[in-house]
């Protein structure tokens, strides 16, 4: 008399299928900085005021977008880009 031992193995198997669409329109996205630095969905002074007050360092300053506050477009935030806000605000 013998004995075995019969073990199985029980595995799932996911798939995803995935839908690729394809349009003949050309893509235009605006790669400029809104201003809209504070998420407020506006570009106004209130704008100008926050980064300001984040370029000071003045506690709770914060941006909601910093990039949206790079007027200058150069991954930096400093003194250039408050003034070129503050010029596309006085319409400069």
């Amino acid at each position: 008399t013998s004995t075995e031992t019969l073990t199985t193995t029980t595995e799932t198997v996911t798939t995803t299928t995935e839908l690729v669409t394809t349009s003949t329109e050309p893509v235009t996205e605006d790669l400029s900085p809104s201003g809209d630095v504070n998420g407020d969905g506006a570009f106004n002074v209130a704008d100008a005021v926050a980064l300001d007050k984040w370029l000071l360092g003045i506690p709770d300053a914060s941006l909601a977008d910093w990039k949206a506050a790079d007027m200058c477009q150069d991954g930096k935030l400093n003194v250039f880009d408050l003034t070129a806000m503050t010029g596309a605000l006085s319409g400069k």
